[in-house]
């Protein structure tokens, strides 16, 4: 069950950090990107596929229009009865487990719920030691040891997407 956060019990454990890096990319990744959506559309021009060119032009827009600001931070609270995430509580009992994964330079947060239909909570340990979180969080969850990064997040961060 999930409901509205509203006065709550005092949080164990609280911090703001963003769910994704906010990628720094060089002049070198823009001119590169520029040649492959220009070659990619080239191509789609040539071979007459107007509703590939448009979606290539329309993403290539879509994409520095959602990527010109910087990821912004959200908060999150372990408590001793259940996590709040962007002011929405869910109780411990809802949650199927957990499991950190240790990427270059950053550590990330991952809460498992057992309802499919509900997100799971991705986000940075910004300052916060893992390893805290880790201690509170497997007193009420299970870690989840089989968890990796997915493909496509693997290749979106190697991408700089």
């Amino acid at each position: 069950m999930t409901q509205t956060h509203t006065n709550t019990p005092s949080p164990g454990l609280t911090w703001s950090a963003p769910k994704r890096a906010n990628h720094t990319r060089s002049t070198l990744w823009y001119i590169c990107s520029a040649i492959v959506l220009g070659l990619l559309i080239t191509w789609s021009i040539y071979d007459q596929s107007w509703t590939f060119t448009t979606v290539l032009i329309l993403g290539g827009i879509l994409y520095l229009w959602t990527h010109r600001k910087p990821e912004k931070e959200h908060t999150i609270t372990l408590r001793e009865d259940g996590v709040v995430f962007a002011e929405t509580f869910s109780p411990w009992d809802a949650c199927e487990g957990f499991y950190i994964l240790d990427g270059p330079g950053y550590f990330e947060l991952n809460i498992a719920f057992k309802n499919t239909k509900k997100d799971n909570i991705t986000i940075r340990t910004g300052d916060i030691d893992p390893y805290q979180i880790q201690a509170i969080l497997s007193q009420v969850l299970p870690v989840l040891q089989d968890r990796r990064e997915k493909v496509l997040d693997t290749i979106t961060r190697i991408c700089k997407l």
